[in-house]
This record gives C-alpha cells, structure tokens and sequence, in this order.
C-alpha cells in the first residue's frame, strides 16, 4: 500500500509541510516533532533509505563500529552449527546498502587515547558504539566533544542519560520484569541469575532490574544468588557449580541467565548434577537466539523485538549526520518472553 505526505502527516499530528520538512531536510524542526514524524515513516512501512534520496553525500557516509574484543572476534564465526547474524554483521550490510562502507575499531586499543585524530584520519562521518561499559566514559565524552554523530546501543547507563547522549536500546528492565513475574505465578520464589561481565552496562542492566524486582514484586528483600562471568559455556557451569558448593542447588527452583549461551551451561550442568529442568529447576536464557527453539530441552528467552533493528539504528545514525548531530535520540524497544520447555 502506498501511503500519502497526508497520511504520515496525520498520524504524526503535524503538518504536511513539517513532513517535507522532515523529509527534505530544507530545515531543523523540533527533536520531538521530528521524532514523530519519523516514527510515523516507520509505522506506516516506509524505508528510510526510499523516503531520502540517496544523495552522493549519504553513498560517501563512513560509519566506524567501537566494539568490544569479543564481539570483533566473533563477527564472521558459525555458533551451534547455525550461521549467527550478528548485530555487526546487520550493520555493515545495512550501510553497504546504503554505498556507505564500514570502519572496525577495538574500544580496548583506543580507550586511552583521544580518538579523535583517529576518527578524522579515518574520514568517519558517524559512530555506532556497540556494548559499552564502566571503563568506556571517557572514549564516550570524547566523542560527544568531537562533535560526531554517534549512537550507543547494546547497554546504556545512567552516564549516558545524564550526558544526553544518543542511543538506542532494549528495555532490557521490562524483559527481567516479565521472567519474574511468570515464576512468581508458577510459585518460584527461590530465584538466582547468572550473568555476563558486571562491567558491561548491558550486564548491569539486567542485574539491577533482578534485583529491583525481586524486591518490588514481594519475592525476597535480596536475591539468593547472583553470579557474574563472561558470555559462555563455562560461566554457566560454573555459576551451577558454586551453587552446589553453597548448598542452594536444592532449594533454587528458578534461574536468569545473562545471556542464552549462558544458559546451555547451566542446563549442561544442572543435568550432570542430577536435576531435572523444568520439574526441578526452570530457567530463562536471554536474546531468544537460534539455539533456544532447537537446544534440548527448548530455552525459554527474551526476545529482542524489533524486526529491522539494525537498519533502524543505521537510518536515525543517518539522520543525525544529515542534521549535523542537532537531535536528541533516546529510544527504548519492546522485549517480551518466549517461552518453552525449559521453564
């Protein structure tokens, strides 16, 4: 279906003219207004790279992806024998589409330097900063005084909203709100998480909203486990296994896990241990990747909703350069459970 200039107009509560504007660019209109109008592109099944012309200008945009070491590792890797489209991967498509091209930079290897020089050398146009955490604040503000647009996505903090700085995440808060109420209604009060690095912000994330809502929803004052290590196999195991040491494993009856890699440990583990999941022990893994439907038993997850995320990321990273960084972006999306056997 093809919809008209009044037809986003209406359903952004604005103008036609304030939609060209929008469009076009010919002007700056209010972040807000702006915000309104390109949701109501987005509502309504447009592509953003149909709405703007693909200028010479957008064909020459260079984005640079800070990520962790990880991440730079894994970005071409098969996991569990099913191709894994990483975030990464998605990005670099999405700009190449666009004519654009992509620049890979390490944040360990430029964290105690002024990227800056780095950045220009590079002719990088916008950033995507891609997992962020506690030792990454000073890479970040270097950033917001260079003057180049960037967005930050895959864990945020406080830090970055005090800071007005751009970004785009998962409400990852409202995900662990769901896992808990649903063992709460199956009548598991005895509940632990075991998680990624504490140092991630995304990491954190998710732990501060286990416990905040372990407290809210009158399960305990504090949680009767809480494990942190990195996104594997072994952190898994090892979170199982010092379960056991402590004497809780038979009375946990529910556990979060930080990540669904996370969670093939801990069911590897529990299993060895003699538990059966989920009559003795459910749990929840967390992004709802490929493995999950198809791991024996079936991982419940948290799905991260949004079916163009990466593309959604690239196009506002777009439209912060074509403005010359006068936005604001602060946007939340939809996370929700899936569930399967394992709870």
């Amino acid at each position: 279906m093809k919809y008209q200039l009044k037809d986003i107009a209406k359903q952004a509560k604005v103008s036609v003219s304030t939609v060209c504007r929008v469009i076009n660019n010919k002007d700056i209109v209010k972040a807000d207004t702006r915000e309104r109008v390109l949701d109501a592109i987005e509502t309504l099944g447009y592509r953003m790279d149909n709405i703007f012309a693909r200028s010479q200008t957008v064909a020459n945009y260079t984005i640079g992806i800070f990520l962790r070491e990880d991440d730079y590792k894994k970005i071409c890797e098969m996991k569990f024998g099913i191709d894994k489209r990483t975030e990464i991967i998605a990005f670099r498509e999405q700009i190449e589409s666009f004519g654009g091209k992509v620049e890979l930079f390490e944040m360990d290897e430029i964290l105690h330097i002024d990227p800056t020089e780095l950045l220009r050398k590079n002719r990088i146009d916008g950033v995507i900063v891609f997992g962020a955490g506690d030792d990454d604040k000073k890479l970040l503000l270097y950033l917001q005084v260079s003057g180049i647009p960037f967005i930050i996505t895959n864990g945020i903090s406080d830090f970055v909203r005090e800071n007005k700085m751009s970004f785009i995440e998962y409400d990852d808060s409202a995900g662990i709100s769901e896992i808990i109420k649903y063992f709460d209604k199956k009548g598991r009060r005895h509940l632990a998480m075991i998680n990624g690095p504490d140092q991630m912000w995304v990491c954190q994330e998710r732990r501060n909203a286990f416990y905040h809502y372990i407290k809210e929803y009158k399960i305990a004052n504090e949680p009767e486990f809480y494990f942190s290590g990195e996104f594997d196999f072994k952190t898994g195991q090892d979170g199982v296994r010092l379960l056991a040491e402590k004497g809780l494993l038979n009375r946990i009856n529910g556990i979060i896990c930080g990540s669904d890699v996370i969670a093939i440990g801990v069911i590897s583990e529990i299993i060895n241990l003699g538990k059966k999941i989920p009559e003795e022990i459910a749990l929840f893994g967390y992004d709802d990747t490929p493995i999950c439907e198809y791991f024996n038993p079936p991982i419940s997850s948290i799905k991260r909703d949004l079916k163009h995320y990466s593309s959604y990321i690239v196009e506002r990273l777009y439209d912060l350069i074509r403005t010359k960084n006068k936005l604001h972006i602060q946007i939340y999306i939809n996370t929700y459970p899936i569930f399967r056997k394992s709870s």
